[in-house]
């Protein structure tokens, strides 16, 4: 259980890494930036609450909340993927490669609460 909720954690802290990123390099006028640091708050509290119900739903041993958390975990592992593709065509590389290491920790976070069994058989 510690390296299910660990990995979710570390998901977590790579998604707001991401996030401040993304505020470090703005695209364009309406994204997210350090001038705006209200909005840059309540974007990375959003980012949280969201990603609660994931780690939450990892500390059951039970196996029907760790699905629903691994199905969480690959749709926003879809999304980071799917931004680190649209950051390569923008002259953005940094938030392109911090996005694509989210989305693979992503993934990797959804194959660990699948693959590791809580209850231990002695």
């Amino acid at each position: 259980m510690k390296l299910r909720l660990s990995l979710v954690t570390l998901a977590i802290i790579s998604s707001v890494v991401c996030l401040l990123f993304s505020a470090k390099y703005p695209t364009g006028p309406n994204t997210v930036s350090f001038d705006k640091p209200e909005e840059l708050l309540l974007s990375i509290g959003y980012m949280i609450i969201l990603a609660l119900p994931c780690l939450i739903l990892a500390a059951f041993n039970h196996i029907i909340p760790r699905i629903i958390s691994a199905i969480i975990q690959l749709l926003a592992m879809l999304l980071w993927g799917a931004l680190s593709v649209l950051m390569l065509f923008f002259p953005v590389f940094p938030l392109a490669i911090v996005c694509f290491i989210t989305a693979l920790i992503l993934l990797i976070s959804a194959i660990v609460t699948l693959s590791v069994n809580g209850s231990r058989q002695t």
